[in-house]
């Protein structure tokens, strides 16, 4: 206990000291114009409890930068501090819960007023943060380690797991936020979609909108323009139609002439998440979920940056090249006072050069290259403003604790000459790769580009194009010019007319070809990009060391996918935005194969995080009604959906409607049984093939049971079968199975080659069950049918009237009572209700919904496919093996029952009965010995036993009469014991009354 207490005084030591330093250092500072911000309208917010200043047009990574803030979260495995790196949503650095949302990327989420923040992943705060001793205890958690130990004794995983479970994850769910706002949905159309609303994507609309085909363009920010609007100001070589010097006019241009388009339509702040078929997108648009069908598609999605790797390159500081750009540009923000800027392209010198531009004078540029290939224009101007500048040297480690305080660098050839250069930011450019997942969707091959160092599409797919970063291109000429070639090939393809074709397509290619760079780059040897030494990052989202990729390669994992699986690479929340094109190169390292070989880990849709809730909207849901839909919302019935049909749950107390069946007379309406009508001189021989029962041999009129099996043995559904003829049946199916019931008739109609014709008569006919010791005598006021037991017995059918309208009578017992099920025309399902209900009156005849059905049922240990059997369940297991003819010739699923039935089985769907008054709710599971065997499927209280009750499915040792089991239920096992017969009626004399 001493030690406990003394441990919490020492944390909350630190605790108190570093929220003190946190908090003199989070003062709100003046800041700069930002093209994104308004300096007149302040926002206050809440970050971690504390009172947080803001402007309009931040999002809460510029805010929190500004106000001085440097650690945002910490890391998934080592729980090490991290700071912005990519400011662009491509990194797992900035996850924040905003108001009980947790996993929100701080750099994409505007500030609101009043928004609450806390971060995430720390323990007691995120600037102590106690589990911040694994990261010296890397040593005990190698790549795979939850593989490779735990496994012996048993009981260490038991423990084992528990810790790691409560410790694992990011962001935590909120019990008590709850989002009222609701997702729209839509459905759109449009000759050419243009995803990306850089100067490419912008330049491709304009394009096609041209040649007159209607554009839609979609950009997942809330402004046109792209990279443009933050990089470096550039001249603009002379491209016709295009009278502009400078690219931040083009910006403008572009935009204005967009504007001024009927044909194109802007889609701002949305997220493409997914390709799909026949070029259908998957888009998310703040709160609307829109479905978009494309003739064709331009991808013009852009490229970012990427980090480079040495010894701690994921400490708070450290950030990418273009990060720094967007807090100078549309933020307002000065980032530092000491900088190095360290990579192998113009880029770095370029953020130089902005970062002097804005009052940072002591910067030092570590370049990896030679000075031959850095632009002569750049250097020399980096030079007149004093910027020292290191050729041909390299960063070995970042120095620092919660954030940056300087690096080590050394020259490439000569590690052991390495300096230290005191910095508080540390800017990074490891190169580029093409935001290309939506491509690799659509399905794009790669190739890898040694001298533009990262993937890029190869080959064709129809009515998919691709034009600007994502292509390979380095410009803003060739951004503009592939826009253009890629509309001029889209709008052809959607079947438009491009006056003068071949002239214009010869035109751009020339255009294309007279822009391009010779580039005097030279391929870096990959062991200096790629440093092994202590905790160089590959993956920032699982905490993936470049050292770890090497040792599961040695460990026998080579493949990138299955390299993927077992070291978690691309697997975290940016699934492989930073660390994709890395992770290839570490991989061709390790294993002495090219990167091209190596290739790509697969990017499946959704891309981005899409909540359950955007897509769930049942509102676009089909929902069905019966014919006798508006007598059951008169008689206050309550509404469910089951499957995509409206039922009645109840018309007010459940239980006493069951009691109402069980002593008197009750009506259900069961409209919604699936319907085949399956006529044919093979309808026999068909209906053999497809049952585990036979029918080939069914007497005309009667009746049998029938469960339908998969390949493998399991059931699919189950029903009944009336035989009307020798060349008729009449089919009925579960409500959610007819739509999956009927196709599989189908599919093995034209496999067997029948004369069998099939047709489902669902929706036509509605039907009515009236049960109970009264039915007979309710029924029998109004038809002149015999329902006596001799002349009418259970399961068999008739066709007569009933009420003056033709109907089909089944004489069935899915409730337990002697009962009919009455199938007639749907037009006259008002009508036949009102009249079971007028001559049952003297009988006190009870409307009953579902949930008295569902106990009803229960007590005969009639089970329902889905609700009582899953995707192992078999007509065996299930207790229905007097349902399968073995000696038929075939049917489907025979092969698998038979070998299940020699096996012997190892479970076994029985009823139990609760020994107190409580009742189980479904799926709570089994418990003996303190481990779960078996779990409930089905639970309910017998109003006619007055206990809970239901079926349960059970190791065969256990499935004996009167076994005492327990059954956990809310945290507490509670006894049971096991029935093997049905509770009510269990001899089924009832039913034959």
């Amino acid at each position: 206990m001493q030690l406990l207490v003394l441990l919490y005084m020492v944390i909350r030591k630190y605790y108190m000291k570093n929220k003190v330093n946190a908090d003199a250092k989070c003062n709100f500072k003046n800041r700069s114009n930002g093209s994104d911000i308004d300096l007149s309208k302040k926002i206050e917010f809440l970050f971690d409890e504390k009172k947080t200043y803001a402007y309009k047009g931040d999002n809460l990574a510029s805010a929190l930068y500004a106000s001085g803030r440097r650690v945002f979260s910490r890391s998934f495995k080592y729980h090490r501090p991290r700071g912005l790196l990519c400011v662009g949503g491509n990194c797992p650095n900035c996850l924040v819960t905003v108001n009980g949302v947790p996993n929100v990327k701080a750099c994409e989420k505007p500030v609101e007023m009043e928004m609450v923040v806390t971060s995430q992943n720390s323990w007691p705060s995120l600037n102590t943060d106690f589990f911040s001793i694994f990261d010296k205890m890397g040593w005990l958690m190698p790549v795979g380690f939850y593989y490779k130990f735990f496994h012996t004794p048993r009981i260490l995983w038991t423990i084992a797991s528990k810790i790691i479970r409560r410790i694992a994850g990011l962001g935590s769910i909120s019990n008590s936020f709850i989002d009222k706002g609701k997702y729209q949905h839509s459905n759109k159309h449009s000759d050419v979609v243009v995803i990306g609303g850089g100067p490419a994507g912008m330049s491709a609309a304009l394009s096609a909108a041209k040649y007159g085909a209607e554009v839609t363009l979609v950009e997942k920010s809330n402004y046109l323009g792209g990279h443009l609007r933050w990089n470096r100001p550039t001249e603009i070589n002379k491209i016709p139609e295009l009278d502009l010097s400078i690219t931040t006019k083009l910006v403008s241009f572009l935009s204005a002439e967009i504007n001024k388009s009927k044909l194109i339509q802007v889609m701002n702040n949305a997220s493409v998440f997914g390709d799909y078929e026949n070029n259908l997108l998957g888009i998310l648009k703040e709160k609307s979920f829109i479905k978009l069908r494309a003739k064709t598609v331009i991808f013009a999605t852009g490229s970012h940056e990427l980090p480079s790797t040495f010894e701690n390159n994921d400490l708070p500081g450290i950030m990418l090249c273009s990060a720094i750009q967007k807090l100078i540009r549309l933020y307002g923000i000065t980032p530092c006072k000491r900088a190095v800027i360290f990579g192998s392209s113009n880029f770095i010198y370029e953020t130089a050069l902005d970062l002097n531009d804005i009052g940072v004078e002591n910067i030092t540029i570590v370049d990896q290259r030679k000075s031959i290939e850095v632009d002569i224009e750049l250097l020399d101007e980096a030079k007149a403003r004093k910027i020292e500048i290191l050729f041909e040297y390299t960063v070995l480690k970042g120095v620092g604790g919660s954030d940056i305080k300087g690096c080590i660098v050394a020259p490439l050839d000569d590690f052991n000459k390495s300096k230290r250069i005191a910095c508080d930011l540390l800017a990074i450019s490891g190169g580029f790769q093409s935001n290309f997942g939506l491509l690799q969707q659509a399905g794009f091959k790669f190739r890898f580009d040694s001298k533009l160092d990262q993937f890029i599409p190869s080959g064709e797919v129809k009515g998919v194009f691709h034009a600007g970063r994502v292509s390979g291109s380095e410009s803003v000429e060739l951004d503009i010019l592939s826009g253009r070639k890629a509309a001029m090939e889209a709008v052809l393809f959607a079947g438009f007319e491009v006056p003068h074709v071949e002239n214009r397509q010869k035109e751009i290619e020339q255009l294309i070809e007279n822009n391009k760079e010779t580039s005097l780059k030279e391929d870096l040897n990959l062991e200096n990009k790629l440093k092994q030494t202590g905790k160089s990052f590959i993956c920032y989202c699982e905490d993936v060391l470049v050292k770890d990729v090497k040792t599961a390669i040695h460990e026998g994992y080579s493949d990138i996918e299955t390299l993927k699986r077992y070291t978690t690479v691309t697997m975290g929340p940016c699934q492989g935005e930073m660390c994709q094109n890395t992770f290839a190169k570490a991989c061709s390292i390790a294993t002495n194969v090219d990167v091209d070989t190596v290739g790509l880990t697969t990017r499946r849709p959704p891309l981005i995080p899409v909540p359950l809730r955007a897509i769930a909207n049942p509102i676009n849901l089909v929902s069905h009604a019966t014919s006798m839909d508006r007598m059951h919302r008169k008689s206050n019935a309550y509404m469910v959906d089951i499957g995509s049909w409206q039922r009645p749950l109840h018309y007010g107390d459940p239980v006493k409607e069951a009691l109402s069946v069980r002593n008197k007379v009750g009506i259900i309406d069961v409209s919604t049984l699936g319907k085949l009508d399956i006529q044919g001189v093979d309808s026999g021989m068909f209906l053999d093939k497809l049952y585990t029962h036979r029918y080939s041999n069914l007497k005309q009129a009667k009746i049998r049971y029938g469960i339908l099996c998969a390949d493998n043995g399991t059931i699919m559904d189950d029903g009944t079968v009336t035989k009307l003829n020798d060349q008729h049946y009449f089919v009925t199916t579960s409500t959610s199975g007819i739509e999956s019931i009927e196709q599989w008739f189908k599919w093995w109609k034209v496999s067997m080659k029948q004369s069998v014709y099939i047709t489902n008569v669902t929706s036509a006919f509605s039907a009515i069950n009236i049960a109970g010791p009264d039915a007979r005598n309710t029924l029998a006021k109004l038809t002149d049918i015999k329902l006596d037991t001799n002349r009418f017995p259970y399961m068999t059918s008739i066709q007569g009237k009933v009420a003056e309208i033709d109907v089909l009578l089944l004489r069935v017992g899915f409730v337990g009572e002697v009962g009919w099920e009455i199938h007639f025309p749907s037009e006259y399902g008002e009508y036949m209700w009102d009249a079971l209900l007028s001559a049952g009156k003297e009988f006190d005849i009870t409307p009953f919904g579902v949930e008295a059905q569902r106990i009803l049922r229960l007590e005969k240990h009639h089970i329902i496919p889905n609700q009582d059997t899953d995707i192992l369940s078999t007509p065996l297991n299930s207790g229905a093996e007097w349902a399968v003819k073995f000696d038929k010739d075939d049917f489907i699923g025979k092969q698998a029952l038979v070998f299940d039935k020699n096996k012997g089985l190892d479970s076994l769907l029985v009823g139990f009965i609760m020994e107190d008054q409580k009742i189980p709710d479904d799926g709570d599971p089994v418990i003996m010995d303190g481990k779960p065997i078996g779990k409930v499927t089905s639970a309910r209280n017998s109003p006619v036993f007055g206990k809970g009750f239901g079926l349960v499915s059970l190791p065969i040792s256990f499935a004996k009469e009167d076994t005492p089991i327990f059954i956990r239920v809310n945290g507490e096992n509670l006894p049971a014991r096991v029935v093997t017969s049905p509770l009510y009626d269990p001899q089924g004399e009832k039913l034959k009354l």
